[in-house]
């Protein structure tokens, strides 16, 4: 005898019989209820009419009385793989879809489940806990092959790429892009960051922007030489509007110097861009030296103008004091002269 309600048959058209199928195919079904006992042999009839029924539409309960789906299980499931290695599968086929999605649990190597789309795994979690989405073999936490995008009115993607065969990582908004290198660089506005940090547009900072300078960091240590006032004359200044501006910063007149003039005057203080066009920029900051170098010089020039002048100035006072006193002696000469003819009249 075999307990109660171990499986119950309903049809979704005839309660009473439990099925839909063609009378010569189908054996007798046995309704099997809550609280009463069935034999083997009605137990048996029931699944043949399963398996021997061929437009069986019912619907199969398992440890439920009334299912409501073509298998409705009412606890626990287990599906098991063939014997040795081979992994077990659950195959989902929508009608009309054209495709077959399946749910399978590895037997062997990491022991992955993996649920695969079309052909294509879409998801895979494997013993060490490790999340693959668009890989099957994820290496990492969470590990994903191909684009993440962040849902909301300003959208962003996450994604890899290869550029000029450096893997590179980039964070894409609706707003702007950040795109960080496999060699290190980070690049706001630009899909190929030449520098560590590498801003295509105007960066603003609301506090104080600081270079490396500690002694402990530098050596061949040697001051500027003589000649900085001359480089400085030689630059020229110049006002002009960027062809394509990134921002509102770039808009309108701007003023600053043209690199390819500069090099020719401070070479050091070009940037060359390892790109296609060689694009060429200023590093700005390093000009405070040299204008710093400069004004010293025009001060050491000041100072020994201004002990020239200083110089001139007394050897004029003495020219003057020697002047009158000539003049006065010569005034008393002629006044002795006058008063002697004076006397010999």
């Amino acid at each position: 005898m075999v307990q109660r309600h171990l499986i119950r048959l309903l049809s979704s058209t005839a309660l009473a019989s439990g099925l839909s199928c063609s009378a010569q195919a189908c054996p007798t079904f046995h309704t099997l209820t809550n609280g009463t006992t069935a034999d083997a042999s009605q137990v048996m009839d029931n699944f043949n009419v399963i398996l021997q029924c061929p437009n069986f539409t019912g619907n199969v309960g398992i440890g439920i009385s009334i299912p409501s789906y073509t298998l409705d299980i009412g606890g626990s499931a287990q599906v098991r793989g063939p014997a040795g290695t081979n992994p077990a599968k659950l195959f989902l086929n929508p009608s009309g879809a054209g495709y077959v999605s399946e749910i399978r649990s590895e037997a062997s190597g990491d022991q992955t489940l993996k649920f695969i789309h079309n052909g294509n795994s879409a998801l895979a979690i494997n013993s060490s806990g490790n999340v693959g989405i668009g890989t099957a073999t994820p290496s990492r936490k969470l590990e994903v092959n191909g684009e993440v995008k962040f849902g909301g009115s300003d959208w962003g993607n996450l994604y890899g790429y290869t550029n000029a065969g450096v893997l590179a990582y980039a964070m894409a908004a609706s707003t702007g892009n950040t795109f960080f290198n496999g060699g290190g660089n980070f690049g706001i506005g630009t899909t190929t960051p030449s520098y560590a940090l590498h801003v295509s547009g105007t960066a603003y900072a609301t506090g104080a922007a600081g270079a490396l300078s500690d002694i402990r960091h530098k050596k061949d240590i040697a001051s500027l030489k003589d000649g900085a006032l001359d480089f400085i004359m030689k630059l020229r200044p110049v006002s002009f509007k960027w062809k394509n501006p990134k921002d509102d910063g770039m808009k309108g007149n701007q003023i600053g110097f043209i690199a390819q003039e500069v090099e020719k005057i401070l070479p050091t203080i070009v940037l060359t861009q390892n790109n296609e066009e060689r694009t060429k920029g200023l590093k700005y900051n390093e000009l405070i030296p040299v204008i710093t170098k400069a004004l010293q010089e025009l001060e050491a020039l000041n100072e020994q103008q201004g002990r020239g002048i200083a110089a001139l100035k007394a050897e004029n006072a003495s020219l003057r004091e020697e002047f009158s006193a000539r003049i006065s002696r010569l005034e008393r000469k002629a006044l002795t002269r006058a008063n002697y003819a004076d006397a010999t009249r």
